[in-house]
């Protein structure tokens, strides 16, 4: 990471306290220093900080900004500024990514990345930055900074403190969880895909969230309807 970012070891290890408060990352594991000090801690970044980087990635309207001060909303145009913003990472390292976040936080629509991307192509990526965007934007939960503060004001102990701390942290993975898939989902339903959509894991996920947003009484249901009947049936 210092060599990453250009800054001091010392300011980084500054940083991973308040990110860990934020829910940004977690701690994983540790690990036994090779050189005999303390132990090395292993962070991970949460659900919440892979959808803050995937957010990092959404255009902006001055992005769309032509010439005579006109805007131009296309997808391609959107695909193109996304493609931008997320070099030099690039799109294979990016679908690695995600996909091994996928399988350390068990969220099916990145498990299943490479299958989406092979049938939406970069349409994909618009659709899970757009959707990341989306969820960030529906998080009303308190920061987690102003909560430890709060608890700490009150003469909160601190097993008390990382105990509340560890409570809202779940309940806002939940929430993100649940929001990103319907964002995902009414993005997805937009596209078109190609060739054979039959994919059980993916199929059962938005048969769920259909199931869902009907009991929550919302409308555009009908995409997603689709979209579970296409995943059924071969094309």
């Amino acid at each position: 990471m210092p060599k990453e970012t250009r800054l001091s070891y010392r300011t980084i290890l500054r940083t991973l306290k308040p990110l860990e408060n934020q829910g940004i990352i977690k701690q994983v594991r540790s690990e036994p220093s090779k050189k005999g000090g303390k132990e090395k801690k292993i962070y991970s970044l949460t659900f919440k900080g892979t959808l803050t980087y995937l957010d990092s990635a959404t255009p902006q309207a001055i992005d769309y900004l032509l010439k005579d001060n006109n805007y131009h909303y296309s997808p391609n145009k959107a695909n193109e500024i996304i493609t931008r913003k997320i070099q030099p990472m690039r799109h294979d390292t990016l679908a690695v990514f995600l996909e091994n976040c996928g399988k350390q936080q068990d969220i099916p629509i990145f498990r299943q990345i490479s299958w989406l991307r092979e049938h939406y192509g970069l349409d994909v990526f618009r659709a899970v930055v757009l959707a990341a965007n989306a969820t960030m934007e529906k998080d009303k939960l308190p920061n987690l900074d102003w909560v430890k503060k709060s608890i700490i004001a009150s003469g909160g102990k601190a097993e008390e403190i990382e105990l509340t701390l560890k409570n809202f942290r779940r309940l806002e993975e939940d929430f993100l969880a649940k929001t990103f898939e319907k964002e995902f989902g009414y993005q997805l339903a937009s596209l078109k895909g190609i060739g054979d959509l039959h994919n059980d894991n993916l199929e059962k996920l938005f048969a769920k969230l259909v199931a869902r947003i009907e009991r929550e009484n919302q409308r555009q249901l009908s995409p997603l309807k689709e979209l579970v009947q296409n995943l059924k049936q071969t094309n």
